[in-house]
């Protein structure tokens, strides 16, 4: 699920995250195993909006956009870090 969750996260965050989350609302999975298929999509995404900035943008386009991008990325890898330590 991972794997797929992380192909459609090219294109979209929002259909393999809304697929994950009606998985774990229906009990066919554990809600924390629904977190490393939402954080996959999230995470191939915003590579692919990096790529997509930097070609259409240009480098010192690309060199603005980057570090929002991973500072999204990483709250949200942190945030499921320190959910799943506690």
């Amino acid at each position: 699920m991972v794997v797929s969750a992380a192909v459609a996260g090219l294109a979209d965050t929002h259909s393999p995250a809304v697929a994950a989350a009606a998985l774990a609302a229906s009990g066919k999975i554990n809600s924390s195993d629904a977190v490393a298929p939402v954080l996959a999509a999230l995470s191939t995404n915003t590579l692919s909006k990096i790529v997509v900035g930097w070609v259409s943008g240009g480098r010192s386009f690309a060199l603005r956009l980057i570090p929002g991008l991973v500072l999204v990325i990483a709250a949200a890898w942190a945030g499921a870090c320190l959910v799943s330590i506690s």
